[in-house]
Order: C-alpha cells, then sequence, then structure tokens
C-alpha cells in the first residue's frame, strides 16, 4: 500500500571525498546529488553520483553506528547509487550517521576510489514521540520532525513555536491525505486546506497561519482516509 521511495532533505551536491586520478587525467570520485540540507528525514533515501562509469556491478555501503534496514542500488548506467530503506524502517532520529563504501570502486579507465578515506556524515531529524494525542501530551516542534499515524484513530499534536508564522508538510505515502488543525491559545481552529496535488505527489506544501489567531499555538495531524502507517515530515517557519 505504501509505495513511495523518500529521497527529499538531503544534502546538495556534498561530497567530502578523497579523489584519484584515472588514466584519463580526470579526477575520479562520488558526490552526493539529493536536495536539502545537511539533516535528513528519517524516511529518506541517498542518493550519489560518480564522476564517471564505474566498472564494478554493486557498491555495498556500511553505516555508524550500525543500520541494516536498507538496500543499495546501481542504476544501469554504473554511474549513480541510491541507498533505500526496506519499507516501513527508518533511520534513528536525532542521530548523527557516518556512511562508508565497503568495497573499492575502480573505473574503465583504472582510477581507484578507496573506502577508507572517504565518508558522508548526515544528520537525522527528531520524531514525534506517542502518547502525543493532546495539547497535554504534545510534542514541541522546532524546526523539522518526523513521524508516522500509526492507527486509523491516532492524532499526532505539537506545539509550536510562539513566532511560527507557516506550517509545511509532507506526506510520504499515497492515500486519502493527512489533515492538519491549528488551534490557538483561545480554543479557536484553523483548518489548514495544504494542495492535494502537492500532498498526493509527495512534495512539500506551506501555509500560513491566519493573523486572526492568537499566539502560541498548537496543532493536530489525523488520516484523513482512517488508515495506519501513513508517514509525513512537519515544519515550523519563523522570520
Amino acid at each position: 500500500m505504501k509505495n513511495c521511495t523518500v529521497s527529499i532533505a538531503l544534502l546538495a551536491l556534498v561530497s567530502g571525498c578523497l579523489y584519484d586520478q584515472s588514466n584519463s587525467g580526470q579526477t575520479f570520485g562520488w558526490a552526493r546529488v539529493d536536495k536539502g540540507g545537511d539533516t535528513v528525514s528519517i524516511f529518506s533515501s541517498l542518493v550519489f553520483a560518480f564522476s564517471e562509469p564505474i566498472a564494478d556491478t554493486a557498491v555495498p555501503v556500511v553505516f555508524e553506528p550500525a543500520f541494516y534496514g536498507f538496500y543499495s542500488s546501481l542504476n544501469a548506467s554504473r554511474d549513480t547509487v541510491t541507498v533505500a530503506l526496506v519499507g516501513q524502517i527508518a533511520f534513528a532520529p536525532s542521530t548523527r550517521y557516518v556512511l562508508r563504501r565497503a568495497a573499492v570502486c575502480k573505473t574503465a579507465n583504472g582510477a581507484t576510489l578507496y573506502p577508507q578515506n572517504d565518508s558522508l556524515v548526515f544528520y537525522t531529524h527528531a520524531a514525534e514521540q506517542e502518547p502525543n494525542n493532546s495539547k497535554a501530551t504534545a510534542d514541541s516542534l522546532v524546526h523539522f520532525m518526523d513521524g508516522t499515524i500509526e492507527t486509523a484513530i491516532d492524532t499526532d499534536c505539537f506545539i509550536l513555536p510562539r513566532t511560527t508564522q507557516k506550517i509545511t508538510l509532507i506526506q510520504l505515502d499515497s492515500g486519502l491525505g493527512i489533515a492538519l488543525n491549528i488551534y490557538d491559545s483561545l480554543g479557536a481552529c484553523f483548518v489548514a486546506a495544504f494542495s492535494a496535488v502537492a500532498l498526493q505527489n509527495f512534495l512539500p506544501d506551506t501555509i500560513t497561519i491566519p493573523d486572526s489567531l492568537h499566539a502560541p499555538f498548537y496543532c493536530a495531524l489525523y488520516s484523513q482516509g482512517h488508515s495506519s502507517g501513513d508517514r509525513y515530515i512537519l515544519g515550523a517557519i519563523r522570520p
């Protein structure tokens, strides 16, 4: 039922790699080619590109701390590697990871890239903690957090920073979508109208909190279709 490969909120063309020279005199290396910053969603895939096609048929990688819920695949032209998570498995939240290739990579021109000289560091978002189905038990949303609507009747609540002006939501699974209500200090409720097209295509959409609402705010997320396992990324945007 869940068939979305997530590759969002990642590093933008960051390498940090050591390069070797090929016989043609060109440098040989690999780099991250997905978009975003150095902090990623716990549900994210990682994508790398080599500066030239490699002779190998696979590119095994390892994580520190140890993480095994993934698979890596090399494309047909042998110049791009995708590290994708398996099913609903996720990275640990609020964690510093180091990724390394587990084997030497070579090109047809004889260039070599050694794993011991090559690593990539990234960090993961915080994640919502159950139970958080009421204002009293709500998580504090500082910037971006990841979450899952665990059951058909699950509601995830977040206290928003007092200066929050906008809310960004990314839905990571297909279905009728995740709904979000914002409540202010006087009990007024604002039903957020996110773009169905954006959410169904796993794209971020942002709504502005109306000036008529009075801070501080909290928000509640739930499944419109009363389904379970719907994953999301939620962000608070401040001045």
